[in-house]
């Protein structure tokens, strides 16, 4: 009992109030994407996030003269859940779907697991008659018939999600698949004066202080923002020219509206919340960081969570 009531009182403290209600403070679980190429290359990578959804397209290709298997998988770090009021409450990317050129999209196969001090514990939450996945409603009568490493008492544990699928690429050809999901980004609210601000955006290559007089109101230099990192990564982008297109809507998911993206080695010359260009030498992580104003009293946020 006393676990829930902690677990509860952390959530009630990550909120913030708002003009249009209230927004969490939240770290990002970001979806890694890798591959296992063999004797194939990689021909084109393009990345285009959308709002939250995030596409990949990969092109490989086969220079054999026999066909040749390329098995593409993806997978969350250990993650654990917060409590009931979380935006990312759902942690394992029931949405990722891919598609090969010309064949319509399906949803691969998924791996659910339960860690404990780095130990697989899947098979003792299942003794239990508990899931794999961190879950903050199973009861302690429950929790008391798991048998934990060292003989610790379960409180919680980490969750891990991991999908994979193949396909064949024919002789001296080439194949292009998709992959799609619903990102989970880090957010939280921040002001234009603040370290936190500065920091984040020059980590992204930006200018906070020409940011702010840009954007900052002047009766209000510390305006509060919505500060969003979105990370992904991809294990094979390493080194590889990458086509990176970023969209974002009037307003987004959490009903802010966004009015800048940064990434390294895109420069935004024209302050706007989309941007579009090439990455040359890649790192195996794109992070993008959008700002958005908050939405004003009154303002109705409407059906927002699917974007």
């Amino acid at each position: 009992m006393m676990r829930r009531i902690i677990v509860a009182a952390v959530s009630l403290a990550l909120l913030f109030p708002v003009a249009a209600g209230a927004y969490e403070a939240e770290d990002a679980v970001p979806l890694t994407v890798a591959a296992a190429l063999g004797q194939l290359g990689i021909e084109r990578l393009a990345i285009r996030l959308n709002g939250r959804g995030v596409e990949i397209d990969t092109s490989v290709r086969n220079a054999k003269a026999s066909a040749q298997v390329v098995g593409f998988y993806a997978y969350t770090p250990f993650f654990r859940q917060l409590g009931d009021g979380e935006e990312h409450a759902d942690k394992t990317f029931s949405d990722l779907t891919m598609a090969r050129a010309g064949s319509a999209a399906r949803r691969p196969a998924g791996l659910r697991r339960g860690f404990f001090m780095g130990q697989d514990i899947t098979a003792a939450l299942a003794k239990a008659g508990i899931g794999p996945l961190p879950d903050r409603n199973v009861s302690d009568k429950a929790l008391a018939k798991v048998r934990l490493p060292l003989a610790f008492k379960p409180d919680e544990w980490d969750g891990y999600v991991a999908y994979s699928w193949s396909e064949t690429v024919a002789p001296h050809s080439s194949s292009t698949s998709t992959i799609h999901y619903r990102a989970l980004p880090q957010f939280t609210l921040d002001n234009f004066s603040t370290d936190s601000f500065r920091q984040a955006v020059l980590q992204h290559c930006g200018d906070p202080a020409r940011i702010a007089r840009a954007f900052a109101p002047a009766d209000n230099p510390s305006a509060e923002v919505l500060v969003e990192r979105y990370e992904v990564p991809v294990a094979f982008m390493k080194m590889q020219e990458v086509s990176l297109q970023v969209t974002q809507p009037a307003t987004n998911w959490l009903g802010a509206h966004p009015f800048l993206t940064l990434v390294c080695g895109m420069p935004n010359g024209d302050s706007k919340a989309s941007l579009s260009g090439t990455l040359a030498n890649a790192n195996k992580v794109i992070s993008v960081l959008v700002i958005s104003h908050l939405a004003q009293a009154g303002e109705k946020k409407g059906n927002t969570h699917g974007q």
